[in-house]
């Protein structure tokens, strides 16, 4: 398919290793840079988002410490200015002097900030089960547990409690909650289950916490909502109906962007572009021709 043509891929050096890419798409046409959850999580799990690029250039990368990138141990590395440089010293790389950026779940406060930092820049942004306030994030996380069954939700407080997350009944009892919330599939489709496999854990921990529901990091108080009036280009803001992210979240930070659209998917939750890829391509698709 031409929309899955690749036009440039390569390796970026930064402080501390290489940033791999890969640009996909259609030539000449406006860029569209595409940032994963995590933090630590390789861009496989988002490979169908290069059904854009029929209209676009889409481009993929993952972060330092993951997926095709270097996989640099040093903790220092792993900060939110060095994730913002990053992404700056890419689009100068790629010569894009405006561009759309596409952010999933932990990846939507790096295109926050990023887009704070460089207004002029940003034509639009696409935010897919957004966290833009980790503590609105765990107040729903909280929320979705309560929901489990008594069993899933003792498994949890008890191995917490105890400081035991890395034995095997927690991480059950985790992943049990994640195909309620995270992705409603069965069986988990073989992109996101690589995904899962080579998340950078080290790197997931340092910057965010044990899992979804657990975080211990200092992002635990990092709340952008005060700021969103700032932003003054066109956001679509994503998530699915069965999401993580509540409806009463993101109706929240619909108010308080200037040019915000909020689509719900029906049947999904918080991959919505893996579970409804045609429904949610064609959503993504309307709203950058607009």
């Amino acid at each position: 398919m031409e929309s899955k043509k690749v036009l440039n891929e390569g390796y970026l050096d930064v402080r501390g290793g290489q940033l791999w890419y890969q640009v996909v798409g259609t030539k000449n046409n406006f860029p569209v840079l595409v940032l994963s959850g995590g933090p630590g999580t390789p861009h496989y799990y988002l490979k169908s988002l290069s059904l854009l690029g029929e209209n676009c250039q889409v481009v993929f990368y993952d972060q330092l410490g993951c997926g095709k990138s270097s996989h640099n141990t040093d903790e220092s590395l792993w900060t939110m200015d060095n994730l913002l440089e990053h992404i700056e010293l890419l689009v100068s790389a790629l010569g894009f002097d405006e561009l759309t950026i596409f952010a999933h779940s932990w990846g939507s406060i790096l295109a926050i900030e990023y887009t704070l930092k460089h207004p002029e820049k940003i034509i639009s942004l696409i935010l897919e089960g957004p966290c833009i306030s980790v503590p609105k994030w765990i107040d729903d996380a909280w929320a979705f547990r309560r929901t489990m069954s008594k069993k899933v939700q003792e498994t949890l407080n008890q191995y917490e409690l105890l400081g035991q997350v890395d034995w095997v009944n927690y991480e059950r009892a985790v992943l049990e909650c994640y195909k309620k919330c995270f992705c409603i599939l069965e069986p988990w489709p073989q992109e996101l289950l690589e995904t899962a496999m080579e998340v950078n854990q080290d790197m997931h921990k340092t910057m965010w916490g044990i899992n979804a529901f657990y975080v211990t990091s200092q992002l635990a108080e990092y709340d952008a909502s005060d700021r969103l009036s700032e932003i003054k280009c066109p956001i679509l803001l994503t998530r699915g109906t069965n999401d993580i992210v509540s409806l009463e979240t993101a109706k929240g930070y619909e108010r308080l962007i200037h040019k915000a659209r909020l689509v719900s998917f029906e049947n999904s939750s918080h991959t919505t572009h893996i579970e409804s890829p045609t429904e949610y391509i064609t959503a993504l698709q309307k709203f950058l021709l607009s």
